[in-house]
Order: structure tokens, then sequence, then C-alpha cells
């Protein structure tokens, strides 16, 4: 039993270091963006996202450095993948309304149901030292039955709340995945874009849009995605002139 809650020390303490190291980084990237360093700024924020270090705070000041560079479009982008880390909306949304306003641009409305919305409450770092302790308490438990501390009774008991409880947690984190990772939505980063009627550069165009509209996908073929507005227009688009939300 000690060698387990060793494990279980060990994990947490490298998870607590991991997470100490990255909060560092992210206060230096801070401190360039208050000296007005936004450029220094936005290699460590490029840096963390890298590592999978992503937090609504993260990709919202990632947000704000691409808008004081000039930079709409990728400040679109981030302040849209911001949302998907938090349910503080209002003042993201208050921006992305403003941006979208001064440069007429397209948008595409999302929302979320409960289940999303409790979702975007819990990060994957808790989700993850949960199941570890989780694991810990059951280990624990069966120790305990084995040297005839408690009955078989409790056991059973306890084996049943712990799977009531693991499948709730794997709903919830895969409800988390399903927010935060897949997207069906896209911010077009390219300047004056034009979508094509079918997938290819020498197809005829359908209509130019500016940079920073926001498209949901349709259809994927290759590295061309089917892309559709509020109002139903559509057209294809090339990957490397969008940026996945």
């Amino acid at each position: 039993m000690k060698l387990y809650i060793l494990i279980f020390c060990i994990c947490f303490i490298a998870l607590s270091l991991n997470a100490e190291s990255n909060e560092v980084l992210f206060d230096k990237a801070n401190q360039f963006y208050s000296k007005k360093e936004y450029n220094n700024a936005l290699v460590i924020y490029t840096q963390l996202e890298k590592n999978k270090i992503i937090s609504a705070n993260l990709l919202e000041n990632t947000a704000n450095t691409y808008l004081k560079l000039g930079k709409y479009p990728e400040a679109l982008l981030y302040y849209e993948r911001a949302k998907k880390y938090t349910t503080e909306t209002t003042q993201i949304d208050a921006i992305l309304n403003k941006i979208i306003t001064d440069y007429k641009l397209e948008n595409t409305k999302t929302t979320n149901n409960v289940v999303e919305f409790f979702a975007k409450k819990i990060s994957r770092n808790t989700i993850a030292i949960t199941c570890i302790f989780m694991s810990v308490i059951l280990i624990i438990i069966i120790v305990l039955y084995i040297r005839k501390k408690i009955s078989l009774q409790k056991i059973y008991s306890s084996i049943a709340i712990y799977k009531i409880a693991i499948i709730f947690i794997n709903y919830i984190a895969y409800t988390n995945y399903n927010v935060t990772e897949k997207s069906n939505q896209v911010i077009i980063l390219k300047s004056n874009s034009l979508l094509k009627s079918t997938p290819s550069e020498s197809a005829s165009d359908n209509y130019e849009i500016p940079a920073g509209s926001k498209f949901e996908i349709k259809d994927k073929i290759g590295n061309w995605y089917l892309l559709q507005n509020q109002f139903g227009k559509n057209g294809w688009a090339n990957e490397k002139d969008l940026g996945k939300i």
C-alpha cells in the first residue's frame, strides 16, 4: 500500500512541477506583453501552445498579442479558440463583435449545450489527477480487504461506485475533447481569399471573402475544405489559407 501511495505522490509532484515551470514561462510572456514587446511574447505563447499547455488565458493573451500586432484574422482565430476553454465569454464576445463589425466580416454563430458548458469548466489536468486519485483509493480499499480490514460487501459497493464515477469522468473527458479538439469551423487567414466552385486552384471562383471570416466545414477532399456561411453560401478553400478553430 505504501508503494501505491508513493507512486501517487510522485505523479502529483511531477504534475505540480510541470505546471509551475509553465506558469513561469507564461508570466515571462505576460511581462513581454506589458512592455509592448509583442513579438517576444508571441514566441512564448506559441511555444506553450505547442507543448499542449492550453488554457483560455493563454489563448486569449495570444489573441490580444496578435491584435496588437495588427493581425486581426489570427486574433479572431485565437479568441474563438479561447471560447472553447471557458464559459466566461462576455469580454471575448465584445471584442469579436467589434472586429467583425469594423471589418464587415462573415461570421457563423456557435452554441454549446449544457453538457459542453459543464465540460468546459473542468481542465484535463483536473481529470487526470482525479483518475489517479480514484485509482489509488480503489487500490487501498482492495488492500484493506485482502488484509481482512473491510467486508466483501463494502468491496462490491466501492467497485460499483468507482465504475459509475469512471464512466462519468470518461464522459466528461470525451465531451471536453470534442469541445476543445474537434472543430467544424475555420477562420479565413488569407487576405481576399477566393472560394472555389470545386476543390482545385484552377476552378472558377464562387466569391471573394475577407480575411477573418468564419465558416462551417461541410466536407473535405485532400487539402480542400467545403465551407458554408450562415447564409448558405458555400465554396472550396485550401487548408493553407485557413485556421481551424
